[in-house]
């Protein structure tokens, strides 16, 4: 074989070797599937990261980034309708849209990840990103579906058919979820990922979302430093700011009292000052359910606002559903 001497040939050799590399990784990768308890599944076959800054996500190449960006920060209401597959945009808009578009202007976005799969048979890729306002960083997850070749917001006919989905796909690391379809080269995360799988998974390449959280749980109550490190590389903070910092001084004694009063036992405190750490409210009240905890749930936030001496946590008044348009 003759030696290559022209640089473009260097070049062009080096870029067939990457490519080819690519390639085989790729022919690796392996998707797996996320089960929840109500029949659900989400089968994830492509996991990435982002770098780019929202504002470089307006007119962007990757179509996907485009309609993500317009859905949050649309020109006008007429920008914002056209993203919709079939004016599948919330009923109300037009009476809505005028007071809700200035607020975003005060709501910084920061793109962090994408999953890529088949959310029940349908292709959908769902944004992983977290919501800034005021002093308040918030998780969250934002799907996508595909149809002829071009992505559309889910629409609110099926968002809230999959609000459980988006909430365990805003706080998942990316690392973890790309080990679990291909495993990386990080020691720590590979770790992470098999404890998971050994865990939950299986060779069906099937993980079961409550057995996801009952790790999480088991992880973040250990005094281990081991697993509290495997809780934080698998599991983002839903809420980043957490109430311990606004805390009046003795608040976390308070607590306690509060919670023995409320007849836990140890094992459960110690499981709902978990949550609250992370400002999983509905989880920490959910938890205090399962242990015989009777009290109204808007007096427990009453209380423990009292105990904040601060508005944290705001009572949710039901109202009726305002219907879905139809898609």
């Amino acid at each position: 074989m003759k030696p290559i001497r022209n640089p473009y040939q260097i070049v062009s050799r080096a870029i067939f070797v990457l490519a080819w590399i690519l390639c085989f990784l790729e022919a690796q990768a392996e998707p797996f599937t996320l089960i929840f308890p109500d029949g659900t599944t989400f089968r994830i076959h492509k996991a990435e990261q982002f770098s780019e800054p929202m504002n470089t996500w307006k007119n962007h190449a990757h179509q996907l980034k485009t309609m993500f960006h317009t859905y949050h920060y649309p020109d006008d209401l007429a920008d914002y309708k056209s993203i919709f597959y079939q004016e599948g945009y919330p009923t109300g808009i037009d009476s809505i849209y005028p007071g809700w578009r200035p607020k975003m202007n005060s709501v910084r976005i920061e793109p962090q990840a994408v999953f890529y799969g088949l959310l029940d048979q349908q292709e959908v890729a769902c944004i992983q990103y977290s919501a800034t306002g005021g002093d308040d960083i918030i998780q969250m997850g934002f799907f996508a579906r595909r149809i002829e070749g071009r992505w559309y917001p889910l629409g609110s006919k099926l968002n809230p058919q999959y609000q459980h989905v988006m909430a365990l796909m805003a706080i998942l690391e990316v690392d973890v979820v790309q080990n679990w379809i291909q495993p990386g080269t990080n020691p720590v995360t590979m770790e992470a990922a098999s404890r998971i799988w050994q865990r939950c998974g299986g060779d069906e390449k099937k993980i079961y979302e409550p057995c996801l959280y009952a790790i999480g749980e088991e992880w973040g109550i250990s005094n281990q430093p081991d697993q509290l490190e495997m809780e934080a590389l698998v599991f983002k903070p839903r809420f980043t700011e957490g109430i311990n910092r606004r805390s009046p001084p003795g608040y976390q004694q308070n607590l306690v009292s509060y919670l023995t009063e409320l007849e836990l036992d140890e094992k459960a405190q110690h499981t709902v000052l978990y949550y609250l750490r992370k400002n999983e409210m509905m989880k920490a009240l959910a938890v205090m359910g399962r242990h015989g905890v009777t009290r109204d749930w808007k007096i427990i936030m009453r209380d423990l606002n009292s105990m904040q001496g601060v508005d944290r946590y705001k009572t949710i008044e039901q109202k009726p559903a305002e219907p879905a348009k139809t898609e």
